[in-house]
């Protein structure tokens, strides 16, 4: 078993076929699986969206780490994280038509116990051959987070949606890298954290099963969570003791090339669309996002001409600010849907209650509990991805000063001309102060 934040260095490089074969045969295998599984169990129109999504994704990300370093490929050991990378998209995609269909139980419970196996198999391989691999360490992790994520919504169906945090905590550890490049730092060795992993699969699988009685299921499955808490807290705290003192081969000395381009740009269009976003469903137009926003010249020029200790606040009080904001729109956009008006922050939160109970009626107590998850998800995302933002682009703007401001002068003289001409798009004004 191993490591559910960061797998341990291993695997084998120099595999008996090209590298850049090795995807392909992963997604035919993947397909293969998924055709015989429809046919034998049946999957359902959703079923096989997620499990060839899934496939898909994960093969690309292959292919491109494969394709970032032509020397590495895939040894005994990575064919057989692939393998359990097949069982995983499997199931995922059983857990995928469940919501269409009853689930195959005994189908998904194998294919994940399977796969469980070969996470001990893939490690006593490697151990045998004494070798090892970056490429094949990234893959173990990203397999097992994958097989984990998709277990635990199998699982909150039936024992609720606070189960979905064992398998979001490695993605949102993740996310919080995409901000804090300190936090990709190496961490040091601890076998606790395998025993972890291990237990969080085990655990689920267990639950799938349905084979204990609901009670102790969900007792088991907390515990998981306990456990899986504290090993990722523990880490976290290291992290943050030791952000000062990394050595220069850390992960924020990798936060560059074009992986930051593509980072700093993401989070750009992000504040973008969170700053110019209408909050009325029929304003949804391509138009509507072409818009220069006035208050994000501000908070760019804020963290530009700040001193360094003020613009370290810049995120933490404009990023949750405009997060609420974002919250605040999508609250709208649902209310014009249902009685046409805007949402009301003092009268409407009685809306919550009666709309969970009739998710319920309609949909039945597991699958409302899941739609409640997934709106929480959706609100949290809501709050932290504009905060994370905006921290991204402060840093950026300290890196490069003096073209941001060049660039900030030029789209405020441009705002400036679009507010005075009274420039529209799509009956909207260019210049932007609907924030």
């Amino acid at each position: 078993m191993f490591d559910a934040h960061r797998a341990p260095v291993r695997h084998v490089e120099g595999g008996a076929l090209p590298a850049a074969r090795d995807p392909l045969i992963a997604l035919g295998a993947q397909l293969l699986l998924l055709v015989a599984l429809s046919e034998t169990v049946g999957l359902g129109r959703t079923g096989w969206i997620v499990g060839a999504a899934s496939g898909l994704i994960l093969d690309t990300a292959l292919a491109r780490a494969l394709r970032r370093d032509p020397r590495a490929s895939l040894g005994p050991a990575g064919w057989v994280t692939l393998a359990r990378a097949t069982l995983a998209v499997g199931v995922a995609a059983l857990t995928a038509g469940s919501f269409e269909h009853e689930t195959p139980v005994a189908t998904l419970v194998t294919l994940a116990s399977v796969a469980l196996v070969l996470d001990f198999v893939d490690g006593r391989v490697a151990r045998r051959t004494s070798t090892t691999s970056e490429l094949g360490a990234w893959l173990d992790g990203e397999v097992d987070a994958f097989l984990i994520l998709a277990l635990s919504v199998e699982v909150a169906r039936s024992a609720g949606g606070w189960v979905l945090l064992i398998g979001a905590a490695r993605y949102a550890f993740l996310a919080a890298g995409w901000a804090f490049p300190w936090m990709r730092a190496p961490l040091p060795r601890r076998d606790w954290r395998k025993v972890v992993t291990a237990v969080q699969g085990i655990t689920l699988t267990v639950a799938a099963a349905q084979i204990l009685p609901v009670a102790l299921s969900r007792a088991t499955v907390a515990v998981a969570l306990v456990l899986l808490g504290e090993s990722f807290g523990r880490d976290v705290w290291w992290l943050v003791r030791h952000r000062h003192t990394a050595s220069p081969r850390t992960a924020a000395t990798r936060d560059h090339g074009p992986a930051r381009v593509v980072l700093s740009l993401l989070a750009l269009a992000i504040v973008w669309v969170a700053l110019v976003a209408p909050n009325r469903p029929w304003l949804l137009t391509p138009g509507a996002f072409v818009r220069l926003p006035l208050e994000g010249l501000v908070v760019v020029v804020l963290a530009v001409i700040l001193p360094s200790r003020a613009r370290r606040l810049v995120p933490w009080v404009l990023g949750p600010a405009l997060g609420l904001l974002v919250l605040v729109k999508l609250l709208d956009i649902g209310f014009f849907i249902a009685f046409d008006r805007p949402f009301n922050p003092v009268d409407d939160w009685s809306y919550a209650s009666l709309g969970i109970e009739t998710a319920r009626d309609t949909f039945g107590s597991a699958d409302a509990d899941l739609l409640v998850a997934a709106a929480v998800v959706l609100g949290v995302a809501a709050l932290a991805l504009p905060t994370l933002a905006v921290h991204r682009l402060t840093l950026e703007t300290a890196r490069h000063r003096g073209l941001t401001l060049r660039v900030a002068a030029a789209l405020g003289a441009a705002w400036a001309v679009c507010w005075v001409s009274g420039a529209e798009l799509s009956g909207a004004g260019v210049a932007s102060t609907s924030a």
